[in-house]
């Protein structure tokens, strides 16, 4: 799911121009986690990264590339979209700094789901009644790792949190695809959906 440049301008003399590849192999490895890159962005200078993990190198440091340090054009940076995107039955959405909601990348998605459905099996809630369910409760809160960041995921208040500061708590929720919402689906890990 390679990502493209918007160009809400239309206007034909722009100076902006693609900078991601549509042609972007979607088996790359991002060269800062090394893991493969879902929504690859492919810099100017050939380097290809996961954009979360592009957007905490730009946010801790500034507009260049984080392996040779070439500049990244903030406006192609900035209005980078996804094309061709199927929401998945089963979303992890997290709330948005300005409204509206964010799907977790496909990856992180499966691994919140596959823990909650741990958490819920283990739920006081889902035993009542069951005097021979010896398992233990799966926990409350679990960690997963976006952007090269450990983040908690607390199913019992439904937020999201940085381990590494206080301050960025984000409501989450679960919602099962129908084929329509009521709520403003902004893109996917903090890319923009067209």
């Amino acid at each position: 799911m390679p990502l493209s440049y918007s160009d809400d301008s239309n206007s034909e003399d722009s100076d902006h121009s693609p900078n991601v590849s549509p042609n972007v192999s979607p088996n790359v490895e991002c060269m800062t986690c090394r893991e493969e890159a879902t929504a690859p962005f492919e810099t100017d200078c050939g380097h290809t990264f996961h954009y979360l993990c592009l957007k905490a190198h730009i946010a801790k440091n500034s507009y260049t590339c984080p392996a040779c340090r070439e500049p990244i054009s903030r406006e192609i940076y900035e209005d980078a979209c996804i094309e061709g995107w199927d929401i998945p039955v089963v979303s992890w959405l997290y709330s948005g700094r300005n409204g509206g909601w964010w799907c977790y990348d496909p990856d992180i998605n499966n691994q919140i789901e596959e823990e909650y459905q741990k958490y819920v099996a283990g739920s006081d809630e889902s035993r009542e009644g069951d005097e021979d369910v010896a398992a233990a409760p799966a926990p409350s809160i679990i960690s997963v790792w976006m952007m090269s960041r450990q983040y908690s995921i607390n199913f019992k208040d439904m937020t999201q949190k940085p381990f590494d500061f206080y301050g960025q708590k984000r409501d989450i929720k679960r919602e099962i695809n129908t084929g329509s919402t009521d709520e403003v689906i902004k893109g996917i890990a903090g890319v923009k959906i067209l």
